[in-house]
């Protein structure tokens, strides 16, 4: 949604398209059609997106992040498979299901397949470094549960869970 709250903004991972949608007169103002290959091309696999602001957006490939603008031309790509040769139990850890992108870091959670994620793995690009953190009394924590602060906070949604993020807080998940 807008900042503004006056346009919603849905991206089909699967085509490949950004649809925007005036909310106030519920009509679709456009339909972009963001290519797989070439110059502005975001891959042909995508697992979720996020938008950054009114103009800007993120779509998360296989390993790879595709920051794009509402006309289609790729901004950036940035691509994290390196830390998987690097850390080869990290890649068994990471979900590829979901990101928060703020403050110029990628944030997911890791886990390894029918565990209760238990690390927030922090990605900053600009010093190509990462940190694994615990999330807190994720032991007492059963699937299907709400890992909650008391604080307010932003949340960006994904196919499979939503990352909180709070201010000078811990970002953490919500199963649903």
């Amino acid at each position: 949604m807008s900042d503004e709250a006056s346009t919603y903004f849905i991206f089909n991972l699967e085509k490949r398209y950004l649809y925007t949608l005036d909310l106030k007169s519920r009509k679709l103002l456009s339909t972009l059609k963001m290519p797989s290959e070439g110059t502005d091309g975001i891959g042909d696999w995508l697992i979720d997106f996020q938008r950054l602001d009114d103009q800007n957006f993120i779509a998360q490939g296989d390993n790879a992040f595709y920051f794009f603008n509402q006309e289609g031309k790729l901004m950036d790509k940035i691509r994290v498979d390196h830390l998987f040769y690097f850390n080869p139990e990290m890649a068994k850890k990471f979900s590829n299901i979901g990101f928060l992108y703020k403050g110029e870091q990628f944030y997911f959670t890791t886990g390894e397949i029918g565990a209760i994620e238990s690390q927030v793995l922090s990605y900053n690009p600009k010093s190509d470094s990462f940190l694994l953190r615990e999330i807190p009394f994720v032991d007492l924590i059963k699937n299907s549960s709400i890992i909650s602060m008391v604080k307010s906070f932003t949340f960006s949604s994904s196919p499979s869970f939503v990352i909180n993020d709070f201010p000078g807080g811990f970002p953490i998940v919500n199963r649903s």
